[in-house]
């Protein structure tokens, strides 16, 4: 039963990380051992109790990114604004390919 309820939490805080992905596991192994420190002291989690104890999942996230080097989230930012834009140029092109046959 834990189990479940602490995957459903580590999934939802999960989607709320906007970071790189070693970021992100990173950020879940030290969320994991706060939630393994929080089990010792009360074996009978549940999401509620979970949620109660660190807040819900995306206040959480909230609280994990602000472990994380700003000059890693800009640098992140920055790839994911460009690779935004190739896609958007790509679409353009192809767009103007299939008007042109």
């Amino acid at each position: 039963m834990l189990a479940t309820e602490l995957s459903n939490y580590y999934a939802e805080v999960k989607k709320h990380l906007d970071c790189p992905q070693q970021e992100k596991e990173r950020l879940l192994c030290e969320a994991n051992r706060l939630l393994l420190e929080l089990q010792a002291d009360d074996p009978f989690l549940d999401y509620d109790k979970i949620a109660g104890f660190f807040g819900e999942p995306e206040e959480f996230a909230g609280f994990l990114m602000q472990r994380v080097d700003e000059k890693v989230i800009a640098s992140y930012e920055r790839r994911r604004l460009i690779r935004k834009c190739l896609m958007r140029i790509f679409v353009v092109c192809l767009a103007v390919v299939a008007v042109w046959y």
